[in-house]
């Protein structure tokens, strides 16, 4: 189905600002304190740890299932779009998980180096640990999102299924509901799968229209959000766990909020930079761990663990990572389009950026991802 060029920029957007997210959480790094952490610092972090990043992973979800499923003929189609994630999705997991897997063996060879790097010893004599390695637990660990996918796609046709009726619908959504209140996604992350991809392929099976939605509804759910993010921050730095009743009701308010919010301040977050920029956010959500890993650790060892340096590396080193994956991806694109290709599964923009066009009619239901 095509879509407008400002919801494909949208979309864009949307993804570079959630990926910036997931960089920030995983360069917290309270763990490293070695004296009484500042409330502000603390909780700056922790609103990043132990908020803000649940909401990239669903929204990815969302965007990816409409995409593959928003097309007559979907059965037809079957093939070729698992065809097209093979090399989309399923190679560059592959190949960012071996590349990571050898630096790491390399780097545990070197003496001076090896107690530093990885949280295992890696070897070729252990094939079950490399194979899990390569699959359940990549060290790039943020792609098993890119593996969750591809199996999701898979699939695909019975979910499509199930949705494509009301009772078949209802046992998806509470099955897969229930799966995700069960745990924390901190500690499971992939119980979140099931339910978000449902929210996409059911959206494009039935391709609901969206009314006009007043501001004060959309102020409303943005609220609501930031506040039960909010207390499950004070929740985990008082009780020492996550609840995911907090996290996950929070993430349910809070996206449709950040999508309807988005026409709103459009004409300050719709320009040519930001479409630019956002070209690049796969890159930096592919390329930013563990690389972020590292750097952050070596700037620890260097400033040490206080307050005021942890504050400083967490900024440092989040900037520093968006900012060297921004130059690792235009050096490729520029100089080895085909390497860039393979790194990122042919996702090469194909287009310029087109910050005049125009908001979307209120009563225009907006699609989810880009043609």
């Amino acid at each position: 189905m095509a879509i407008s060029a400002y919801t494909s920029d949208k979309i864009k957007i949307l993804g570079l600002i959630l990926t910036v997210f997931v960089v920030f959480h995983h360069a917290h790094n309270l763990q490293f304190a070695t004296s009484e952490i500042h409330a502000g610092v603390r909780y700056t972090e922790s609103f990043f740890h132990y908020g803000l990043r649940g909401f990239a992973v669903p929204f990815f979800f969302i965007a990816s299932a409409y995409f593959l499923c928003a097309r007559s003929g979907f059965l037809r189609a079957y093939p070729g779009e698992v065809r097209k994630r093979v090399s989309s999705l399923l190679v560059p997991f592959v190949v960012w998980s071996a590349g990571w897997l050898l630096v790491m063996m390399a780097l545990q060879s070197v003496p001076a180096l090896g107690g530093s790097f990885g949280r295992e010893t890696i070897s070729f004599a252990d094939p079950v640990g490399i194979v899990r390695l390569l699959t359940l637990d990549p060290i790039p660990h943020p792609l098993w999102y890119m593996r969750d996918l591809f199996l999701l796609a898979i699939l695909s046709p019975l979910i499509v299924a199930l949705l494509s009726t009301r009772t078949g619908a209802v046992a998806y959504v509470a099955g897969s509901l229930a799966l995700w209140y069960s745990v924390p996604s901190i500690q499971q992350r992939e119980v979140q799968d099931l339910f978000f991809f449902g929210v996409g392929a059911w959206l494009a099976i039935h391709q609901p229209k969206i009314p006009a939605v007043p501001l004060g509804a959309k102020l409303f759910l943005l609220a609501g959000s930031l506040g039960l993010i909010g207390y499950h921050c004070w929740w985990v730095e008082n009780k020492q766990v996550e609840t995911q009743f907090l996290l996950n009701t929070g993430v349910l308010l809070g996206l449709p909020a950040l999508w309807l919010l988005y026409d709103d301040v459009a004409e300050y977050l719709h320009t040519p930079r930001t479409v630019r920029a956002s070209e690049y956010a796969l890159f930096i959500y592919m390329a930013h761990e563990p690389t972020l890993s590292l750097v952050r650790k070596a700037m620890i060892m260097v400033t040490g663990g206080g307050s005021a340096a942890l504050a400083v590396v967490w900024i440092a080193s989040g900037t520093l990572i968006i900012a060297g994956a921004v130059a690792t991806a235009w050096l490729l694109r520029t100089y080895a389009g085909p390497v860039y290709g393979v790194l990122t599964g042919g996702r090469v923009p194909t287009r310029a950026a087109r910050p005049e066009a125009s908001s979307p009619s209120p009563n225009q239901a907006p699609a989810l991802v880009p043609a």
